[in-house]
């Protein structure tokens, strides 16, 4: 009977020794106090192209993906580095026949122009109260190329009568808006925009009513020639010999509108006198100077002679003058 308790205790204690014993065996078991050292695994690097969209940070760390890693940033294409002034040479143009009718575009450009293809200009036009942003139309606005000039500067232009036409203007005020700017295809951008330039775009002022024009009548001069003095030698004067009268003929030129043609004839001793000279026709007049009694009182009844002044003037206050004689004139001894 003891033997048998002692041997239901030994077997007793070695189940509790064989289950104390693996109770020492298990990791974190209680009462035993266990270490562990654990390596983290190595941080793990990417090389970022930055033309991948997907391009990100670094990853770190076990664990991490690309969907944790954050977006790259937006590339943006690199400026041109240059800067532009540009110029219209003129300011107000119009559309119809008359000048200027040309939209004319000036530029130069200045920095680093290496790398420098074009220089284009692009155009609108609107209206001169619009606030739109793109205008009623355009060439398209698609860029036009400039010209470059000798001297370096670019220049460009275009006819606006075609324009007008193409857009279907047939009256009214415009504005134009003027861009300009420098292309690289290498940067793959454009550099040192200017705009817009404002050009005011009118029709041609309507032509002025023309000014009348009064032709006057060519200013005629007068003038006159003695054509004939009978007799040219000697005259008489009282009864009994003859010729008793003296008759000048002259050709006058003289403009239409009342006119006067006169005779002044004066004798040797200084008596004057005074004849209406009479028309003819064709500018031909006539005066007739008797020698009669008046002759004898201004010779005082002795030999002398006389001398003739014929004067012509218009209805505009020209005049002309000429002389003939002198004529003898003797007294008839009856």
């Amino acid at each position: 009977m003891k033997t048998s308790v002692r041997f239901t205790k030994s077997l007793l204690l070695l189940s509790t020794g064989i289950l104390l014993l693996a109770a020492c065996n298990l990791p974190g078991g209680a009462g035993v106090q266990t270490t562990a050292t654990a390596t983290a695994p190595a941080a793990t690097s990417t090389t970022c192209d930055p033309a991948k969209a997907d391009c990100g940070s670094p990853i770190a760390g076990a664990g991490a993906s690309l969907t944790d890693t954050p977006a790259g940033p937006t590339l943006t294409p690199t400026a041109l580095p240059v800067t532009i002034d540009a110029n219209v040479v003129y300011d107000h143009v119009h559309y119809g026949a008359c000048e200027p009718s040309t939209l004319k575009v000036k530029a130069s450009v200045h920095g680093d122009l290496s790398t420098l293809d074009t220089v284009r200009v692009s155009y609108v036009y609107d209206t001169p109260t619009s606030s739109g942003p793109f205008g009623l139309g355009d060439v398209p606005f698609d860029p036009n190329i400039m010209t470059r000039q000798p001297d370096g500067t670019y220049l460009w232009s275009t006819n606006l009568n075609t324009d007008a036409a193409r857009w279907g203007i047939a009256g009214g005020s415009y504005m134009l808006y003027v861009y300009v700017e420098a292309f690289s295809h290498e940067f793959g951008g454009v550099g040192g925009p200017v705009g817009p330039i404002s050009v005011h775009w009118d029709p041609c002022p309507a032509a002025a009513p023309p000014t009348p024009t009064f032709t006057s009548a060519p200013v005629v001069l007068p003038s006159v020639t003695i054509t004939r003095i009978d007799p040219a030698d000697t005259g008489y004067y009282y009864t009994g010999c003859g010729p008793n009268s003296i008759t000048i003929s002259v050709h006058a030129t003289i403009a239409p509108g009342p006119s006067t043609v006169s005779l002044d004839y004066r004798y040797s001793s200084g008596v004057t006198g005074s004849l209406t000279m009479g028309a003819l026709g064709s500018g031909n007049y006539q005066a007739v100077l008797p020698l009669d009694l008046n002759t004898y009182n201004a010779l005082h009844g002795a030999n002398g002679s006389v001398s003739f002044t014929v004067r012509v003037a218009d209805s505009h206050g020209h005049t002309a003058s000429t002389s003939g004689g002198p004529v003898a004139v003797l007294f008839c001894p009856g």
